[in-house]
């Protein structure tokens, strides 16, 4: 028994993979961006 992200779908687990990283990016790259602006910030505080 394969292992697929969307047991309930008949498509390949290649294209459910496919699918759950483009669901999963858009969070992924705010998220991204949003840390990296606050690390940055606060690295600044010392960095004066």
């Amino acid at each position: 028994m394969a292992v697929v992200p969307y047991k309930e779908k008949n498509t390949s687990k290649k294209s459910q993979v496919a699918e759950m990283f483009d669901n999963i990016s858009p969070k992924y790259d705010f998220l991204n961006h949003f840390l990296t602006r606050f690390l940055n910030n606060y690295l600044s505080l010392f960095t004066k």
